[in-house]
C-alpha cells in the first residue's frame, strides 16, 4: 500500500468516526427529548446541578466619621442663590442620631428660604434650614434633625435655595 492510499484510509477512517459520533449523539440527544414532558424543561438537561448561589447583601463602604465639608460650584449662568460651602456634621449618623447641616450661600437678592432633601434607603425626606447669618452678599443657614433612616445603599443630599424670583439646587451624592 502506498503512502497516498494510507493517508486516505486514514482520513476516510476519521471521516467514518465523527460521522458515527454525530448520529450517535443525535439519536441520544433525541431520546432525551422525548422523555422530556415539557419542552422548556430541556435547558434543565444542560443546567448545572448546582443551585443558584444566593447573592450576599452589599457591604457598605466605610463613610468618613465627624465633621464633613464640601466645596459646590456650579456653572457661571446659574441662576437663584449660589450654595458654595455644604458641612454635614456628623457624616455618617446613626439612626436615632442628630445631624447638622450648614450652607454658606452667596447671593445678589435676599434669600428666602433653604431646605436640604436628604436621599437615603427608604426614601427622601425634607428639611428646612434656618438662617443663621450675612455679611456682604453670603448668608449662612443650618438645620439639625434626629436621622430617621439608614444611608447603606443611598445617601444623596439636595441643597435647595430660593430667592424671591429663583430657586437653585446641587444635588451632592455622598453614596
Amino acid at each position: 500500500m502506498t503512502t497516498r492510499e494510507k493517508i486516505f484510509l486514514g482520513m476516510f477512517i476519521v471521516l467514518l468516526a465523527v460521522l458515527f459520533f454525530v448520529v450517535f449523539k443525535r439519536q441520544e440527544l433525541k431520546k432525551m427529548v422525548a422523555q422530556l414532558k415539557n419542552p422548556q424543561d430541556i435547558g434543565l438537561m444542560f443546567s448545572s446541578s448546582r443551585p443558584t448561589p444566593t447573592p450576599f447583601p452589599p457591604v457598605p463602604e466605610p463613610l468618613p466619621q465627624g465633621k464633613q465639608v464640601y466645596s459646590v460650584s456650579r456653572g457661571e449662568n446659574s441662576k437663584g442663590p449660589d450654595p458654595r460651602e455644604v458641612t454635614v456634621d456628623p457624616f455618617d449618623p446613626k439612626k436615632g442620631e442628630k445631624q447638622t447641616f450648614t450652607v454658606q450661600l452667596n447671593h445678589t437678592k435676599p434669600v428666602t428660604t433653604v431646605s436640604i432633601i436628604l436621599k437615603t434607603d427608604h426614601g427622601e425626606k425634607t428639611y428646612p434650614l434656618n438662617f443663621q447669618s450675612k455679611s456682604d452678599t453670603n448668608e449662612v443657614w443650618a438645620g439639625t434633625w434626629t436621622t430617621n433612616d439608614t444611608h447603606d445603599i443611598l445617601y444623596h443630599a439636595i441643597v435647595q435655595a430660593k430667592d424671591d424670583t429663583d430657586t437653585s439646587s446641587v444635588e451632592l451624592s455622598f453614596r
